[in-house]
Formats: structure tokens, C-alpha cells, sequence
């Protein structure tokens, strides 16, 4: 049997959290839960392990987690993480998600910015100009969405 892609894994724990109800807002799954369904156990103090294996097994969770967050986002709910456990925050709370996500992109469209006025020019690539357009006209609609989702609270 070939290795488990974390696709697959983030379908065993989704269907995992499924029958057991875990797919409600203020549902909690604990961390030793997740590592029993994706069959991660990792290595006690004394085997040593390198850092790059540990780096696997926590690739792996991210992996199946943000494979069952993506899920959720589709039906309005957000994924969160505690100290390695994962919640469904209640629909009063996700409001705080969609802003983070928000300011998030916010941020990296005024990285993108930045980078586009400052880069070089050559033959091959795309104009500045059509670039930096395309930045501002990303951010001008996130300023709408933002705007959109204030007057709906």
C-alpha cells in the first residue's frame, strides 16, 4: 500500500469528524485525536529524531488540517488552532476570521505593490503599469468587500 497523500488524510479526519459531530460550530478536536487518524506518532525524546522528521509529521498535519479548513470555509465556518488542537469558532466569532483574512491579503497586496512600482523592467515581462493596475484594482475591491460585509452587520 502506497503512502497516503494529505488529501486523503484530510478526508479520513473530515469523515472522522463528520460521525462523530465534530462538524459544528464550537466543536473542539483535540490534538491527540488528529495524530490517532492520520496515524502520526512521534518519536519519544530518547530515539533522537531529527528535526526534519518532525518537520514531515507536522507537514502532514497541516496538510489534512488545511485540507478539513478548506472544507469548512466552503460551508461559512472557520478552523482554527490552539495550541494544537482545532476548533470551530461559533458564527458570532467568525466574523474576526473574515476580517483577518482581510487585512491578511491587504497586506501582502501592499507587499505586491511595493515590489511591482520597484522591479525592474525587461522585454519579456509584464509592464509595471499592468501590474501595479491589477494590484490596485485587487485592493479597491477588497475596500468594496470590506465595505459590503460592515453594512450587512
Amino acid at each position: 500500500m502506497g503512502k497516503r497523500t494529505t488529501t486523503m488524510q484530510g478526508s479520513d479526519l473530515i469523515s472522522y469528524m463528520d460521525q462523530k459531530g465534530l462538524l459544528e460550530f464550537g466543536s473542539v478536536i483535540v490534538k491527540s485525536e488528529i495524530h490517532r487518524i492520520l496515524g502520526i506518532d512521534y518519536p519519544p525524546p530518547e530515539a533522537k529524531a531529527t528535526h526534519a522528521e518532525f518537520k514531515v509529521l507536522d507537514l502532514q498535519i497541516v496538510g489534512a488540517t488545511d485540507y478539513v479548513r478548506n472544507i469548512l470555509l466552503g460551508e461559512g465556518k472557520a478552523f482554527t488552532s490552539n495550541h494544537g488542537d482545532f476548533r470551530i469558532p461559533l458564527p458570532s466569532e467568525t466574523r474576526n476570521y473574515v476580517d483577518s483574512y482581510i487585512r491578511a491579503a491587504d497586506k501582502k497586496l501592499k507587499r505586491a505593490l511595493k515590489l511591482s512600482r520597484n522591479m525592474p523592467t525587461t522585454d519579456t515581462s509584464v509592464s509595471n503599469d499592468d501590474t501595479t493596475y491589477h494590484i490596485l484594482r485587487k485592493q479597491e475591491q477588497l475596500r468594496q468587500e470590506k465595505t459590503r460585509q460592515s453594512h450587512l452587520d
